[in-house]
């Protein structure tokens, strides 16, 4: 989204690995078509919605692009719950 790097080969590997996951699993998911879909289309969703990182929220028309802290957070919904009672 906001990233414009790959990782490197030697790093997703690492995290595979400390992840306990299959790697050579994960490179066949990883040339499936459908999963290079999901990947476009949520990235021109979040760039639709003008998100530039993780996390980024909505809630109601609220649109929160940045991280914010769990109490802010439940008051955004709070006020989405009150609007919509």
């Amino acid at each position: 989204m906001g990233m414009n790097y790959r990782a490197e080969e030697a790093t997703v590997t690492r995290i595979v690995e400390v992840a306990g996951l299959d790697l050579e699993q994960l490179r066949r998911d990883m040339k499936e078509l459908q999963i290079e879909t999901l990947i476009e289309t949520s990235e021109r969703f979040s760039q639709a919605l003008g998100f530039n990182g993780t996390p980024s929220f909505v809630t109601g028309d609220a649109h929160v692009p940045d991280f914010v802290d769990v109490e802010d957070l439940r008051a955004l919904v709070a006020n989405v719950r009150d609007e919509n009672e």
